[in-house]
C-alpha cells in the first residue's frame, strides 16, 4: 500500500503541481536548472524536516501523506509569494519567516503531543 501512494504522490508532485521557481529567470532552461538543483533540494529538505517533527515513523503511508502535506504547502506559499510580489529577495525573505513561524507551530504541536503522551492521554 506506501509504493502505492508513493508513487501516486511522486507523479503529482512532478507532473501535477506547478513550478514554485518560475520568478527566478523568463529564461525555461534558467527555471529549469535552478528548480533542478537548488529549488527541489531545498524543498526536499525543507518539506522533509516539517514532516519529522510530527511524524513517529510508525506508518510510512502517514508520513508520506505529511510530506506531500508540507511539500504541497511550501509550492502553495512560494506561487502566491510569486503573485503578490516580483522582488526575488522580497519573495525569499517572506518565505523565510513564514517557514520559521510553520517551524515554530509544528514544535509547540510536537510538544503537546509529547506532553500528552507522556501522560498517557495517548
Amino acid at each position: 500500500m506506501y509504493q502505492i501512494v508513493k508513487n501516486i504522490f511522486y507523479l503529482i508532485r512532478n507532473e501535477v503541481l506547478p513550478n514554485p521557481f518560475g520568478f527566478i529567470s523568463t529564461n525555461p532552461n534558467i527555471v529549469e536548472g535552478f528548480t533542478f538543483f537548488i529549488g527541489e533540494p531545498i524543498l526536499f529538505l525543507i518539506s522533509f524536516w516539517m514532516c519529522k517533527i510530527l511524524y513517529d515513523r510508525e506508518e510510512p503511508i502517514i508520513g508520506s501523506i505529511l510530506y506531500m502535506f508540507f511539500y504541497s504547502t511550501n509550492i502553495f506559499i512560494l506561487i502566491n509569494l510569486n503573485k503578490l510580489c516580483t522582488s526575488i529577495n522580497k519573495i525569499v525573505a517572506i518565505y523565510i519567516v513564514l517557514v520559521i513561524l510553520i517551524f515554530i507551530g509544528l514544535i509547540q504541536t510536537r510538544m503537546r503531543i509529547n506532553k500528552k503522551k507522556f501522560l498517557g492521554y495517548y
